[in-house]
């Protein structure tokens, strides 16, 4: 068959080929538009059309082939600019960019509805024109790219033939397995000549076809036809083939006749099968005691009645699957006796069931039965039942048969995918509220530095992050700065550019100014690259948080100090740092994993596999090599998604940890300020299990190993439990950045590991963190618990300082412990027993204790 392969992915697929793009203008001021019309022309697009209308813009983009609307957001009229744009992006599958006054105000939140690929700002610069225009487009091309393949590699593999003609005849698409059914690789014939030319005849094998009545020229016609069977002989197929053939119109995007399609596909062995079976139904009352043979070695059910409904064969796998070895049920009552239900748990009546039907002379394919009974108490089976004549006789019904097999199992796996589908998507949800309910900014972006996620949080704090933030015509002294408020931070050093290049960047102080902001916001924003499971690049992630308080509050701090206040201060800060920085991690962890779509590649391509055997499921799941692997490729695609929901889980609860040690920092200040402390009874291994928990996801991102050891410790100990969580926080932190600083140097011979010990000694309860980092000068031992010294670039100085307060301020001791730099230290935490002993309960006047309160 001679094929127009350009057509064919044109009108089939819906693939364009290159050409200059198309763009629609609508906006109703009028020198506005033709400017945007002139400046567009300069940059080498075509512009389809200049409208002030968004009806006319609707009818417009349904009669002409474009490429991009750019239309007006403030548009006004009876179907308004966002009402149009929605329309269109939906309706036409097209990319949508809104024009925008530079003295507009926000986007109204429905026009988010229509999906749009950006805003251009009226009168704005060409360069930036271009970039948003060729965003669009590529982002546009990029989506609808892999569906056209798809489908063309859909169509080429599945095993029926498919055809397509436009309204004259002339071929379209004819994929590989319609060549190969019908045998004809080229041919000139027209419409009026194709039974001729590819040899198609009635089932009689002799009548040609009538040309115009074939269901292709029918369906060229609009009509639509169903299991429609002829018989096909030529010269490459001299002993014929047998296909059935379903027909129907070609329409295209708008709904317009284009022409018609056929899919058929070869059932010269299905022909053989019911030929062989009636032979074999016709010799059933000779051959009684062979077939019954046959029968009871088939692992489907076979059951055949004479046309009074009396059992003629009732084969063993009938009497395994329904669960009566005897059936003597009669007509009226099957249902009840044998427990049939319909699938939505209502009783088949039994005047409805396949066999009772198939005695009326009617045919009826895999209806789905429910089997509830004492012996079988759940089984879900598929009938396909047929009514069997003697025309030697009578000509009239003399019997039926219908044929059922056990699909429950089949059934669960398909339960289980969807069970399995619902909890992927119920998860991307849940992922996409916790970005959303973050209060820190938010901001990634792909390896073309398009922004992808946008969370309210980075809206609410810095108006915008953009790459190209600087440039604002809006706000004339907005921009990107350093902290000093007046050097513009130069694009390419900015924090989403190196994490696209691949960089990672910590506490970046930076300072943002823009329309939406005017009073300009201090930010501390980490970076880092996002990569796929092989490594490559796949785009970066911002976090930020807004500290325009704390820079701003310096001089007010420095009064504080002289009041005697700095040092509490500085102190919760840097510990609700640490704990917000921790949240930051774990949502950074979370980050990664929802960018990893593997699960979801291969949920489709399940998914696409059985769409394409819809038809043919059970066979497919049966015959095909590739379908046997349909069961152990679920049951491995179910472990896998219950693998990375426990993972997602396991990282939001230790969010929700951290997050809870916040608010015990704030609670335990507060209490504080009402000068009573808050102390209780709490479990010591517990608490230092917590600790760690808090700190896990920093110390898997360097792999630190950390091993806990405790030996005749109390069980219980009587303290504030924040300020000794914090304590050990710290703790920590310090020995996991003295591994880290080690490292940096190229000073580490040995893996990086903590060791936590806690133990009693004489009067004390002792509690070790030791770490094989960068050790501790002896001449330092008296100043590393002053307020404010560090040897960290970005440290506070603050973390020791405050243990060292909880522990001196309990009556107990606090003392490092190293033989000097590069080998390693333990800070060691002396308290003394008695401060920590758990109070006896009091005696009731019951003489029952009482609790501590």
């Amino acid at each position: 068959m001679a094929v127009d392969d350009e057509p064919a992915r044109r009108i089939v697929t819906g693939r364009e080929s290159a050409a200059t793009p198309k763009i629609l203008l609508v906006d109703g001021d009028e020198a506005a538009a033709a400017q945007m019309r002139r400046r567009l022309r300069r940059l080498g697009y075509a512009v389809s059309g200049v409208l002030s209308c968004g009806a006319q813009a609707i009818e417009h983009a349904a009669a002409h082939r474009l490429d991009l609307v750019m239309i007006d957001a403030a548009l006004a009229g009876a179907v308004d600019g966002v009402e149009a744009a929605t329309v269109i992006a939906r309706r036409r599958s097209l990319p949508v960019i809104f024009l925008v006054d530079a003295a507009a105000g926000e986007l109204p939140p429905r026009a988010w509805d229509a999906a749009p690929y950006g805003c251009v700002l009226k009168g704005g610069d060409e360069r930036q024109l271009r970039m948003n225009v060729e965003t669009a487009l590529r982002l546009h091309a990029r989506q609808q790219q892999p569906h056209d393949e798809l489908i063309e590699t859909a169509f080429d593999s599945i095993s029926d033939g498919m055809v397509a003609t436009d309204t004259k005849g002339n071929f379209l698409y004819v994929n590989e397995t319609a060549k190969r059914i019908v045998g004809v690789e080229s041919e000139d014939a027209g419409p009026d000549e194709w039974s001729e030319a590819y040899g198609t005849f009635h089932l009689d094998r002799t009548t040609l076809y009538p040309p115009e009545e074939l269901p292709l020229a029918r369906a060229m016609r609009g009509e639509r036809t169903d299991g429609v069977e002829l018989f096909i002989r030529n010269r490459q197929r001299p002993q014929g083939v047998y296909i059935s053939v379903t027909g129907r119109p070609l329409r295209d995007a708008a709904g317009t006749h284009v022409g018609g399609v056929i899919v058929f596909r070869d059932v010269t062995g299905d022909k053989e099968t019911e030929r062989s079976l009636q032979r074999t139904m016709r010799d059933l009352r000779e051959q009684n005691q062979l077939m019954n043979t046959v029968f009871d070695s088939i692992s489907d059910g076979v059951v055949v009645v004479d046309e009074r409904g009396t059992y003629l064969i009732f084969n063993p796998s009938a009497k395994r699957i329904v669960g009566f070895q005897e059936p003597d049920a009669p007509l009226d009552r099957r249902s009840e006796v044998y427990g049939l239900f319909r699938t939505d748990g209502t009783r088949f009546p039994s005047d409805e069931l396949p066999l009772a039907r198939a005695l009326r002379g009617e045919s009826t394919e895999q209806v789905q039965v429910i089997v509830r009974n004492r012996r079988r108490p759940y089984v879900h089976i598929s009938v396909s039942g047929e009514p069997l004549s003697d025309t030697s006789v009578s000509g009239t019904r003399a019997a039926a048969v219908i044929v059922f097999r056990d699909v429950t199992e089949i059934k669960q796996y398909e339960q289980q995918l969807r069970d399995t589908a619902e909890r992927l998507r119920e998860q991307m949800e849940t992922l996409s509220a916790v970005v959303n309910s973050i209060g820190d900014g938010v901001v990634a972006s792909d390896e073309t530095g398009s922004v992808t996620i946008m969370n309210p949080g980075a809206e609410r704090i810095a108006g915008f992050m953009m790459p190209d933030a600087a440039s604002d015509p809006s706000c004339p002294d907005g921009g990107i700065f350093y902290a000093d408020r007046m050097t513009p931070v130069p694009p390419d050093e900015l924090p989403l550019a190196l994490a696209l290049r691949g960089e990672e960047s910590d506490d970046v102080e930076l300072y943002v100014r823009n329309r939406r902001v005017p009073n300009g916001v201090y930010l501390s924003v980490n970076g880092r690259p996002l990569r796929d499971r092989s490594g490559r690049r796949r785009g970066g992630v911002i976090t930020f948080r807004d500290v325009t308080g704390r820079l701003r509050a310096e001089e007010a701090l420095a009064e504080a100090f002289a009041q005697g206040r700095l040092e509490m201060v500085d102190t919760i800060l840097h510990n609700i740092g640490n704990a917000i920085n921790s949240v930051a991690v774990g949502v950074e962890t979370n980050r990664r994993r929802l960018r990893d779509r593997t699960l979801l590649r291969r949920l489709a391509s399940l998914a696409q596999a059985a769409e394409a055997h819809r038809g043919d499921w059970l066979a497919y799941l049966r015959d095909d090599p590739q379908g046997r692997q349909v069961r152990p490729f679920i049951v491995a695609l179910a472990a896998d998604f219950a693998g990375h929901h426990a993972e997602l889980e396991e990282t939001m609860e230790r969010v929700g940890n951290r997050v809870a040690h916040i608010v015990d920092i704030v609670r335990t200040q507060r209490a504080f300020d009402r000068g009573r402390p808050m102390r209780k009874e709490i479990g010591l291994r517990a608490s230092i299990d917590a600790a760690v928990k808090l700190m896990q996801d920093s110390l898997s991102a360097r792999k630190v190993e950390v091993a806990v050891a405790c030996t005749a410790e109390p069980d219980a100990i009587y303290v504030d439990e924040s300020r000794f969580q914090q304590m050990l926080v710290n703790l920590i932190k310090n020995a996991m950045d003295a591994v880290d600083e080690l490292a940096r140097t190229g000073g580490a011979d040995a893996a990086p590991r903590i060791r936590i010990a806690a133990y009693v000694q004489d009067e004390f309860l002792i509690v070790d963190v030791t770490d094989n980092g960068v050790g501790i000068d002896r001449k330092d031992f008296r100043k590393i618990f002053s307020a404010g010294y560090t040897t960290k670039e970005a440290g506070s100085g603050l973390g020791l300082h405050s243990s060292a307060n909880f522990v001196i301020g309990s009556g107990g001791r606090i003392l490092p412990l190293s033989d000097g730099v590069g080998r390693g230290a333990t800070i060691r935490v002396m308290l003394r027993r008695s401060a920590v002993t758990p109070p006896r309960a009091a005696p009731s006047a019951s003489g029952q204790p009482q609790a501590h309160r």
